[in-house]
């Protein structure tokens, strides 16, 4: 371990795995060899410090302090470490997103309560309801509503639930199909029949054109309601945008406090053994720069590669994805992939791809990160944790359809 993951720029690899197994057999290493074990902890985690990878810090420190408390050694320092970086966490991430600013002070109670400042927690709760507040005013803009206490206990106590199901899941049968359970769970989905039963009771929203104009000034779309009595209704973004961020910040929860970890994905990549090689190569790249915080490189590589995706599933499924014009053929767009799916696939399932990848009037992700339109901030853990989600969901929506 000293040898091959010594040093600061070097890929960890297994050194996580090669920690676990001297844990797990610390009762027969001498004292001198833990000892060691410490000094490298000691090294991983100042480096990590110093590349604000406060993640794989935390986890370093978890493990100095078992090691240290198995030695009968004060572990007071790496406690209060924890905490710092919790806290620098937080401060840095915070400036791009309050919702998550909100998640990692609300882990941060959670992990350090039991031994830090009263007034230190305290603080921190008073962060985590502000922060939680103006995410709703600032990242949710489209909701009219101002949020009292109580609709923000009850969202903290809703993802925390939801953290503990997941966890229950993953005790009882194993990580990947606690994700795969999750995949279904519909709360993380807007529901179509819902919007619409809303919209009867809003006529003002529903009967006037809606023009979308991009960031860049153009007009994208243009909705006729007399023109195109099937479409979403105009709260339809509002639900997209609320169970986006519910879904984002339980799973940066799960990420963070390690009940999901990186190579629980490698699992479900080799699960569906029908995608190319190109397709499980170019989704072990967006796991990796997933977890190594590579946000907008990983943004990128999963948009790119979510058509191929349902595509190769689709034809797994016998489902054809060819599309033919005179004496040509092509494969289907995405937007011609996910038609091919209507009336089959979950129609809330459908509905959301569209209007995240495809649609003018939507977010419109995939578009505009092939012409060169994302802006950088829209390019972090929100939007690429979703992305990663979407792929996955995907993939098991059309396994159940078809199946």
């Amino acid at each position: 371990m000293e040898t091959e993951y010594g040093g600061q720029d070097v890929h960890l690899g297994n050194v996580g795995r090669l920690v676990a197994t001297i844990q797990g057999h610390r009762h027969i290493a001498p004292e001198p060899v833990l000892q060691r074990v410490i000094d490298y902890l000691q090294e991983r985690v100042e480096y990590a410090r110093q590349q604000d990878a406060y993640q794989n810090e935390r986890g370093f420190l978890e493990d100095l302090i078992d090691l240290k408390v198995y030695l009968g050694e004060d572990a007071s320092a790496e406690k209060a470490a924890i905490a710092d970086s919790f806290e620098a966490e937080a401060e840095e991430k915070g400036q791009r997103s309050r919702m998550v600013r909100a998640s990692v002070l609300s882990t941060a109670i959670e992990r350090c309560e039991a031994f830090v400042d009263d007034r230190r927690v305290a603080e921190w709760k008073r962060e985590v309801r502000a922060a939680n507040r103006a995410a709703f005013q600032d990242e949710m803009t489209e909701v009219t509503h101002e949020p009292d206490e109580e609709d923000i206990e009850e969202l903290e106590e809703a993802i925390e639930s939801l953290v503990e199901t997941y966890e229950g899941w993953s005790n009882q049968f194993d990580p990947s199909s606690a994700f795969k359970f999750l995949l279904t769970q519909k709360p993380f989905l807007p529901d179509l029949e819902t919007s619409r039963e809303i919209a009867e009771g809003s006529i003002i929203s529903e009967v006037i054109t809606r023009t979308t104009i991009s960031p860049e000034g153009d007009t994208v779309a243009i909705r006729d309601p007399q023109e195109e009595l099937d479409q979403r209704p105009a709260n339809y973004s509002v639900m997209a945008q609320f169970s986006g961020k519910l879904l984002s910040s339980l799973l940066y929860r799960l990420i963070s406090r390690g009940i999901l970890a990186e190579h629980h994905f490698y699992r479900l990549i080799w699960d569906a053994h029908w995608l190319s090689i190109d397709d499980q190569a170019f989704l072990t790249d967006l796991v990796i720069a997933f977890f190594s915080h590579r946000y907008a490189e990983a943004l990128h590589v999963g948009v790119a590669r979510l058509e191929g995706v349902i595509a190769r599933t689709l034809e797994h499924h016998d489902v054809p994805v060819t599309k033919f014009e005179s004496r040509e053929s092509e494969q289907r767009t995405l937007g011609g992939l996910l038609r091919q799916m209507r009336g089959t696939v979950d129609e809330n399932v459908v509905s959301y791809l569209n209007y995240r990848y495809v649609d003018p009037a939507g977010t419109n992700l995939r578009n505009r990160v092939s012409h060169g339109q994302l802006h950088y901030g829209v390019a972090g853990f929100h939007h690429t944790a979703l992305c990663l989600f979407d792929i996955f969901r995907i993939i098991s929506e059309i396994e159940t359809a078809y199946e």
